[in-house]
């Protein structure tokens, strides 16, 4: 009887084993979706704004709020603490109307391009016009492995997938 338990047990966590290291490379482990724009990105943008102007950038984040503007939903994102800014925040726009691809608590991985609020039109009371926010064009959500991207956005999404952030429009 013990040696059948220690058989189950030891499948049981070769199967949970594999399971972990699957998840895991749908996060992000093996390179894919990477984020590597964090506080200090936000940091420096306040100090040149145009330095990261026309620029695909990539941030990690637990969504502490959600809210829509006009069927849009609009994310707050605590950003990973990288160099500074612990606890900084980042407001994060996805395009598309509809279902937001992610909840509060959700850890997620956004691709966009950083502008003014008021440059998109945002119409919310509690972002200021002269806030710079992510307009995103893909979201993948780590805590359900499922990711999003608006139409046209193919290309980069697959870019993004392979490892790399997007440096141009249509890449």
């Amino acid at each position: 009887m013990c040696s059948i338990y220690r058989v189950v047990y030891m499948k049981g966590a070769v199967v949970c084993g594999a399971l972990l290291c699957f998840m895991w490379s749908l996060a992000g482990a093996d390179g894919s979706f990477p984020a590597p724009h964090g506080p200090w990105t936000l940091i420096e943008n306040e100090k040149r704004p145009t330095i990261w102007a026309e620029k695909l950038l990539a941030f990690e984040g637990v969504v502490t709020e959600v809210v829509l503007d006009r069927g849009r939903p609009i994310f707050r994102l605590r950003l990973a603490n990288q160099t500074a800014g612990d606890g900084l925040t980042l407001w994060a726009a996805y395009g598309s109307t509809g279902s937001a691809p992610a909840e509060v608590q959700d850890r997620v991985r956004v691709l966009g391009y950083l502008v003014k609020a008021d440059a998109i039109g945002l119409a919310l009371p509690r972002i200021p016009a002269s806030t710079f926010i992510l307009l995103s064009i893909a979201v993948l959500n780590v805590s359900t492995m499922k990711g999003s991207y608006l139409p046209g956005s193919e290309g980069q999404w697959n870019v993004w997938q392979k490892g790399r952030v997007p440096t141009a429009v249509r890449e």
